[in-house]
């Protein structure tokens, strides 16, 4: 059997949960031929340096222009006009992509992006290809882009993504509620203790981990200096390394400051809260961390939508500026039922890893 998994490098998240998928199925599959694949590194250096490039600069400096644009095409008139265009766009970007399609034959094609499903669609329609298509969706809402009639199965979050995916019109049979995929560790169990003094962290002292993402986006800079003292804190600044070398500096006490890792399922494991920004895959990890969130700065749009499901269920809380961030964190820090009852409401948002459960589905 023959499986591609096909992901869209604009954002970590839709990457981030291509991997987690290829990881398991290399581990579960062994005597099936697997491949992961980047589809814009089948367009051309333009297009794709326009289409990654250009999310990049969107949701980091013009985000309110990013959730106009997301908006707008929501509409259903729009997005129609919107996915003729893209199939056309997908017609003269992605040929290469189509010929790798058309030459590899996949038995499946497991997509974490929209696009995916757009460059394969006229394959499938005109028999070029036979391969089933699985999407994951990896927001906790429905964007219109995400629907394809090609799609044989939809993978989505949480019951509410389901409902909302079925109120678009797609039938219950091909929509299967297992999470969005996350690396295996998120699922494991660990010894806060022991990790605690790893890190050099007091282990009866509350802690708070601050991510924002891959950017490093936010008023993460603003975070730690009204949380400082009160806590002892973590804060990751992935990419940015300016806020990294600034913090740095700074050297508060009890504040400890990381740049990019590939390990922060350990911090988040030793963490009382999380203050973070709600990009579904992040979503999709404190979650299988039980590790209870507060959201700042959303990108409006998705993330909106996003933090919007997970405080409707009660299960995280949400900041509109620094200092009600301040003020929610203290009162979690010194009522510890409150983060409690968040974690227990996490329940209806568990899933076993799905990874798992999506390889149950190819068997």
């Amino acid at each position: 059997m023959k499986i591609i998994i096909v992901y869209a490098s604009a954002g970590a998240g839709h990457a981030s949960a291509a991997t987690a998928v290829f990881n398991h199925f290399k581990k579960e599959f062994t005597s099936h031929q697997i491949t992961i694949v980047d589809i814009l590194e089948y367009s051309n250096s333009f297009y794709k340096f326009v289409y990654s490039g250009g999310y990049s600069i969107l949701v980091t400096h013009m985000p309110l222009l990013w959730g106009l644009l997301f908006y707008l095409t929501s509409n259903k008139r729009i997005a129609r006009l919107t996915n003729r265009i893209q199939s056309f766009i997908n017609r003269i970007f992605f040929i290469r992509f189509e010929r790798f399609m058309i030459s590899e034959q996949p038995d499946y094609i497991i997509t974490t992006h929209f696009l995916p499903p757009g460059a394969v669609e006229h394959l499938k329609k005109k028999r070029k290809i036979a391969a089933k298509v699985i999407t994951v969706i990896t927001d906790f809402g429905v964007h219109p882009f995400w629907l394809n009639d090609c799609i044989d199965n939809y993978i989505v979050a949480s019951e509410v993504t389901s409902r909302e995916l079925a109120g678009m019109g797609i039938a219950e049979n091909k929509i299967d509620v297992f999470g969005i995929p996350a690396k295996g560790e998120f699922y494991d169990n660990y010894d806060k203790s022991s990790l605690r003094a790893k890190i050099g962290l007091d282990n009866d002292v509350f802690t708070v981990l601050i991510s924002t993402g891959s950017f490093g986006m936010g008023p993460i800079e603003d975070i730690v200096f009204a949380l400082k003292g009160e806590m002892q804190i973590l804060v990751v600044c992935a990419n940015n390394k300016k806020l990294y070398k600034r913090l740095i500096a700074k050297n508060y006490p009890k504040v400890k400051i990381f740049a990019f890792i590939n390990n922060i399922y350990e911090l988040m494991a030793v963490s009382d809260l999380m203050i973070t920004k709600p990009g579904g895959l992040t979503i999709s990890e404190l979650i299988a961390m039980r590790l209870v969130p507060v959201f700042i700065s959303p990108i409006p749009g998705q993330e909106t939508v996003n933090a919007r499901v997970i405080v409707s269920q009660n299960a995280g809380f949400a900041a509109k500026n620094t200092e009600e961030l301040k003020k929610l964190v203290i009162l979690l820090r010194d009522n510890p039922a409150r983060i409690k009852e968040a974690r227990d409401n996490m329940k209806d948002l568990i899933k076993p890893n799905p990874a798992i459960s999506l390889s149950n589905v190819i068997r």
